[in-house]
């Protein structure tokens, strides 16, 4: 179960990244340009994402753009995914952005004055193999999507969790272990639901179900001993006030068993790194 969970938390996450790196361009400061804000932000670079697993290298303002870095060491993203989804991937970036609104960030503001001052949002991402993305939001991009989108932000979080799994599930199925392959991942009211088909000549879904909470709280253990990339999917059901569901599917019976911690065990049991904008 442990090998799911990571090859999940391996994949990019953006609403963590924007959480990390916003707040320091858009806080009230004493230097009220957005362009000394920009370099005050950047003072701050390196920031570690995701537990360690990558970084923002830096912020800059490039080309009239907001430009973000950010470099992953090898093998914890899924670069093409994004790369195959420029639009999908573009748009969730800016739901992201509206989303941190309930964070206490002061994100509307700062779109306000990127849109006023002609200025767009790019965001470069490295897998750390010499892979490159990059999703760029054109000044009008950034205007007519907040003409169009008008969503509160838990709507927008919503959406923008719905698009970021929906990508990352292209490449699904896929086989995770011996007699495990994970067929999805969506969302199932406030839960993130990870399914995977088990051979029931294998693992023994009655022991699983007798010990679920017990195997439900070690993935806790897990994160808070310094997991890295357990700890990244915790900190996304954390950011998106989200529980975690692992659904064990037997390939015979087709009979499922439900391993998962509810939002509020995550938010009260997984400690939130100060580089983390959560709440």
């Amino acid at each position: 179960m442990k090998k799911t969970f990571k090859i999940i938390g391996g994949i990019f996450l953006a609403l963590i990244v924007i959480g990390n790196i916003v707040k320091l361009v858009a806080k009230p400061s004493y230097e009220n340009s957005i362009e000394a804000q920009i370099k005050r932000a950047n003072r701050n670079c390196p920031i570690p994402v995701a537990n360690g697993i990558g970084q923002v290298s830096s912020i800059t303002l490039e080309d009239n753009s907001l430009t973000y870095r950010i470099d992953y060491r090898p093998g914890h993203i899924n670069i093409d995914a994004f790369k195959n989804n420029p639009d999908a991937t573009r748009a969730m970036f800016y739901l992201s952005f509206v989303c941190l609104q309930a964070q206490g960030s002061y994100v509307e503001k700062m779109i306000n004055e990127l849109v006023s001052k002609g200025i767009g949002l790019k965001v470069l991402v490295s897998d750390g193999t010499g892979d490159k993305l990059a999703s760029v939001m054109t000044p009008e991009y950034i205007a007519r999507m907040k003409r169009e989108v008008n969503l509160n932000p838990s709507e927008a979080l919503h959406e923008a969790l719905e698009l970021k799994l929906a990508i990352e599930t292209t490449g699904l199925p896929s086989q995770i272990d011996e007699g495990m392959v994970m067929t999805g991942m969506k969302l199932e009211g406030n839960n993130i639901v990870v399914s995977v088909d088990m051979s029931e000549d294998i693992y023994d879904l009655d022991i699983m179900e007798e010990s679920s909470t017990e195997l439900a709280m070690s993935l806790l253990n897990e994160v808070n001993a310094g997991d890295p990339e357990l700890g990244a999917l915790f900190d996304l059901c954390k950011v998106s006030h989200s529980g975690l569901v692992y659904r064990a599917i037997g390939s015979k019976t087709n009979r499922h068993v439900d391993i998962g911690l509810s939002s509020e065990q995550i938010r009260k049991g997984r400690k939130t790194p100060s580089q983390v904008n959560i709440r």
